[in-house]
């Protein structure tokens, strides 16, 4: 894929707008008017369009402020938002007395249609991006004064954004064809989450962007998916909603490849190192002399690095704590520091006590 280069904004009513904010407006009106489609072919009342969209607007915003006041800043995360939409939404049905479970059906696909929307923004304008790629999308310095990652500017990445769009498409046209092939009341609503769980816990894997936590090795999108795949073995447990048994095997899947992987990790550092919120640390490191010494940056993965400029060659000095580097490890690390020295290959040699030296020098001109 070729370097992106593109207009982030629009005008409209002599204010520029965001284009991520206009597919985002696309994604929504998409979804109200699929809806109403929808809504018509189930036989539901038109009135009640209005009231799923007034809930699901007060369940977002609601979602939306309460990170705020408690994080401080905005934080969009859209599977929270998910939870949050279907709660209110559940509670409000039951309270009104109206059918639960194709409510939810017509809901769950709604925001499918808002999402995909969502990350084809996203790859316009570079946010919820991939890790680096040998086959991918660059984007420019333009975009990182839209936010963009700045280390990653001219590094190709795998377009994950649309990757997601792709996939969130196809599971739109699984679930519609659920819906008008008479499957019972709930079917959609629980395809969508397991479809959208595998395809949305496998892309993780791929996103490069470090503004998201991590625990235990696993992003807070990958426990999130956990967490909603054991409420659908529960669903089935008591009969909440219709669950084939391929759901059920996913849910279990999804919780085997979370053990299998977080052994990995455990295991080989090389998966802890590309993670990345680590990758960001060591990206921003500066390497510097204060008072004469060389600083020695210690990373959240235990491993020290520092740094020195010497003529035309930059020099890294690289060690573990409690356990040594190995060559599959330098070699992970190269490649990761590789990234602020695009024009040279990185040399690499072999110290005592299992510290590694990485130099990058630059051609002579």
């Amino acid at each position: 894929m070729p370097i992106i280069s593109m207009r982030f904004t629009v005008p409209l009513f002599n204010k520029q707008r965001s284009i991520f904010t206009w597919m985002s407006a696309i994604g929504v009106a998409s979804a109200v008017v699929q809806t109403f489609i929808l809504m018509k072919y189930v036989s539901l009342d038109w009135w009640l369009l209005p009231v799923m969209f007034v809930t699901s607007s007060v369940a977002f915003l609601f979602c939306a402020m309460t990170i705020k006041v408690f994080t401080g800043k905005e934080n969009h995360v859209m599977l929270r938002y998910f939870i949050a939409v279907m709660l209110l939404n559940y509670l409000v049905t039951r309270l009104l007395n109206l059918p639960t479970l194709l409510y939810l059906d017509l809901l769950a696909l709604g925001y499918g249609a808002i999402v995909l929307f969502g990350r084809t923004g996203c790859f316009m304008v570079g946010c919820c991006h991939g890790k680096p790629n040998s086959w991918g999308v660059s984007y420019t310095h333009a975009h990182v004064k839209e936010g963009f990652t700045e280390y990653y500017s001219g590094v190709r990445l795998f377009p994950v954004q649309l990757a997601e769009a792709c996939g969130l498409l196809l599971i739109l046209v699984a679930c519609v064809a659920v819906l008008l092939s008479g499957f019972p009341e709930g079917a959609v609503f629980t395809v969508f989450i397991s479809l959208y769980g595998v395809l949305r816990f496998s892309l993780e894997f791929f996103r490069g962007d470090p503004a998201r936590p991590y625990w235990l090795s696993f992003s807070e999108a990958q426990w999130t998916i956990l967490l909603v795949n054991i409420f659908l073995l529960c669903g089935a447990l008591f009969n909440w909603f219709p669950i084939g048994m391929w759901q059920t095997a996913i849910s279990y899947g999804i919780f085997l490849a979370l053990v299998v992987f977080g052994f990995a990790r455990v295991l080989n550092p090389r998966f802890r190192f590309s993670e990345p919120n680590h990758v960001k640390e060591i990206m921003t490191f500066r390497s510097e002399n204060v008072g004469g010494n060389i600083r020695v940056l210690t990373t959240s993965q235990g491993l020290n690095i520092s740094g020195v400029q010497v003529g035309n060659e930059t020099q890294y000095t690289l060690s573990r704590n409690k356990k040594q580097l190995s060559q599959d490890d330098i070699f992970r690390l190269a490649e990761i520091l590789q990234l602020r020295h695009h024009e040279s290959k990185p040399e690499i040699h072999s110290r005592d006590n299992g510290v590694y030296q990485v130099v990058f020098r630059k051609s002579a001109v």
